[in-house]
């Protein structure tokens, strides 16, 4: 289950998987804050671009 963090599902583009990581593509960056993704667990929030 995706919670609402950066303005909910609409804004995911894609959502790939590992062992060690959770990689979530969004179509704006702006939407989603670190602080959202960290208060659902992420213990880390990388920006790339």
């Amino acid at each position: 289950m995706i919670r609402q963090p950066g303005k909910g599902p609409e804004n995911l583009e894609t959502i790939d998987a590992c062992i060690t990581r959770l990689r979530l593509n969004v179509h704006s960056p702006v939407a989603a804050s670190d602080a959202e993704f960290k208060a659902l667990g992420a213990s880390g929030v990388i920006r790339v671009g």
